[in-house]
């Protein structure tokens, strides 16, 4: 799998590559050429419309992959939010019923993959105000 990868890889490099030449070598086929007729000016502004047009269609195409792909990235965020929302449910659940080591600010039970802990909310609020009236007092 990793070689067929790989050959993919130097494919998409390749084409790149000759999809480079090409441009160099329109660049210069373009710096050669000058209007100067009727007939060249509306040859030119026709490829002016069809170089937009198939900008537009290569814009709108890939403005649809990243709308797909944002919606399958939204979708497996979901996903995993759901699941592992259900599996914290479980270990909760698991927690509460088991003897835990207690101290003032947490409970925890130990794992031999790691440690469950809840923490306790602290009942002390910040207040910057009133911090700053009892520092200056001082």
């Amino acid at each position: 799998m990793n070689d067929s990868f790989g050959d993919f890889f130097m494919e998409q490099l390749v084409k790149l590559n000759e999809k480079v030449k090409e441009v160099v070598d329109e660049e210069k086929e373009v710096e050669q050429f000058t209007v100067d007729s009727d007939q060249k000016a509306e040859w030119v502004i026709a490829k002016i419309l069809e170089e937009k047009k198939e900008s537009e269609r290569i814009i709108g195409t890939s403005n649809g992959m990243i709308n797909f792909y944002k919606d399958k990235i939204q979708k497996e965020e979901e996903r995993l939010r759901y699941k592992l929302s259900f599996m914290e449910g479980k270990l909760r659940q698991y927690f509460e019923g088991v003897e835990k080591k207690q101290t003032k600010t947490q409970q925890s039970y130990r794992l031999p993959s790691g440690t469950l802990r809840l923490k306790y909310k602290s009942s002390i609020t910040k207040d910057d105000i009133r911090l700053k009236e009892y520092l200056e007092k001082k």
